[in-house]
């Protein structure tokens, strides 16, 4: 005979999120080992920004990597357009073991631990939602749990540090902050509403700091308290809204406004200014022009057709590239589910899970519809962390459900509570092997020209004081631990301008393709360069030099 149900100590439940942090922190150590070098420039730069801050420099870059904001000087103020808090995380380890992109990356990889037990409390409320026994709500908590550990773009993202894993983290902290805001409490509860409210506007704050798609989570808290607000009396609903909201907003402003500030006094709006730019971008290259900048009559002169056009690519790119193949097979297999299980509380209630997905909708469609341009270069990728949270927890549910439709049809006694989640599991992981195997040839490469450049540089005793110009800034920036410009996408005289201005003199092209204005490469009679390239750096992979003529100027 059975005795009685003894209730599960706070230790005890505290088992699963932790084994499932450590299990995260480990593939993320593993795949920081495996990937030899940062694989994009944005990862460079926040990792450069928080090499300086470490060393005393502050929040400076030293990289010039628009020529929309000024002050067009080098080291410069960083986060003109983006947000420093990818830069902090990586700051706090660098502060402690140095300066080497490994100890930068170890912030990214303990941060993004936290996404599986995150995850794992997501799918633990959805499942309470739903009234499923403990047997299967152990089972799915702890499989969507792993599927966060192993997830292949958020171990790209680990490896590459940038906004991407504080915001999934942030936002899925600001998921489960609403959902226990929004819960319905007692009368007597309803006066200490402030704390929740107040703590949640201070994680939407930090969330600001990562990435400005908060504004879509802002409003998703917005539509799920309606409902409650409507629930009140007429007379008593703004006095409802105040003591719902005003803490949230209060908890955001605290951490925001300083920040506010600091981009006033430091960039006078122009930061701002370069957002709305972005709007209006006809190609990404864009971004690194001096006399080409977007505008809204050059965006309006495309046409109908190209202005319609631009959304649905975006859309089919976000879809496909990301949902779908990039974070196969959640992406599927949470979409099917979102479908099939639409009726159900942990879908029709101000779940977190709710506030995944939603917000996640709200910043896909957004993307696609004002960033365009902006977004095949990534935008959406960064911001798409809580919607993948979501889709993980929504994947488990289905096969969960799914299985225990099979079990029924068969008879069998339990329902399986292995198979779909051992399925899922087997796909996510050789997907993110292959992904990740793929950015660390990549960067293994490109590391290797980058080094046989260095060292070309320094056999040719180069002036160290001067800075650079290159289509990899960034990568050349942290190799060299120098300043270094941006190829403008601008006529070839504008490389003289930039020249006379900055007093740079030598400028890097890695892409021997010449695509950014191809005339450097084609021997065109005014090029404003002084001589003709020369090939440094690997024999079969070179890189090419060319020395800018600064007394060129505009035909």
């Amino acid at each position: 005979m059975s005795g009685p149900t003894r209730p599960v100590s706070r230790a005890s439940s505290l088992v699963a999120p932790l084994l499932l942090f450590g299990i995260a922190f480990v593939v993320r150590i593993v795949a920081i080992g495996w990937v030899s070098f940062p694989p994009t420039e944005g990862s460079l730069y926040y990792l450069d920004v928080a090499r300086n801050l470490v060393q005393g420099h502050g929040l400076t870059t030293d990289v010039l990597w628009s020529y929309a904001t000024p002050p067009l000087t080098l080291p410069r103020p960083a986060f003109d357009l983006w947000l420093p808090l990818a830069s902090l995380v990586a700051a706090v380890p660098m502060a402690i073991a140095g300066t080497a992109h490994q100890v930068g990356q170890l912030g990214g990889a303990l941060l993004g631990a936290c996404l599986a037990p995150l995850t794992w409390a997501v799918a633990r409320e959805a499942t309470r939602a739903d009234s499923l026994d403990a047997r299967r709500s152990r089972s799915i908590a702890v499989t969507a749990g792993l599927l966060a550990a192993v997830l292949g773009p958020w171990l790209v993202a680990t490896v590459a540090p940038d906004s991407t894993i504080p915001f999934a983290v942030l936002g899925t902290l600001d998921a489960l902050l609403v959902a226990h805001l929004l819960r319905p409490r007692e009368t007597g509860d309803a006066q200490r509403r402030w704390i929740p409210g107040l703590v949640l506007g201070l994680s939407l704050g930090l969330t600001y700091l990562a990435r400005q798609e908060v504004v879509w989570i802002g409003i998703t808290l917005l539509v799920l308290a309606l409902p409650t607000l409507r629930r009140l009396l007429p007379g008593a609903r703004l006095r409802g809204a105040a003591a719902l909201l005003g803490p949230v907003f209060v908890g955001g402003l605290v951490v925001v406004l300083p920040w506010l500030i600091r981009q006033q006094a430091t960039f006078s709006g122009a930061a701002t200014g370069q957002a709305v730019d972005n709007l209006f971008l006809l190609r990404n290259e864009q971004i690194f022009s001096i006399h080409d900048s977007p505008t809204l009559n050059a965006w309006l002169a495309q046409g109908v057709g190209d202005i319609l056009w631009a959304p649905v690519r975006a859309a089919g790119t976000q879809l496909i590239d990301l949902l779908l193949l990039g974070a196969f097979p959640i992406g599927v297999a949470g979409m099917l589910a979102v479908l099939g299980l639409r009726g159900r509380p942990s879908l029709r209630r101000p779940t977190a899970l709710v506030v995944l997905l939603l917000s996640g909708a709200l910043t896909f469609v957004a993307t696609a519809l004002l960033f365009p341009v902006a977004t095949l270069w990534g935008t959406f990728a960064h911001a798409s962390g809580p919607l993948l949270v979501g889709l993980i927890v929504a994947a488990v549910l289905g096969v969960d459900a799914l299985m225990a439709h099979i079990s029924v049809a068969r008879g069998w006694d339990r329902i399986n509570v292995i198979v779909g989640p051992a399925t899922l599991l087997a796909l996510a992981v050789p997907m993110a092997l292959v992904q990740l195997a793929s950015v660390a040839n990549s960067a293994s490469t490109f590391e290797r020209r980058l080094g046989a450049v260095r060292t070309a540089l320094i056999a040719a005793g180069a002036d160290t004081t001067l800075p650079l110009m290159s289509d990899h800034p960034m990568s050349l920036a942290w190799s060299l631990d120098r300043p270094v410009l941006v190829l403008p996408d601008d006529p070839p005289w504008t490389l003289a301008e930039v020249a006379r201005e900055t007093g740079v003199r030598t400028l890097i092209l890695f892409d021997d393709r010449g695509d950014y204005p191809d005339v450097l490469l084609t021997g065109l009679p005014e090029t404003c360069l002084a001589d003709d390239p020369q090939e440094i750096g690997l024999a079969d992979d070179p890189a090419w030099l060319f020395q800018i003529d600064a007394s060129c100027v505009a035909p």
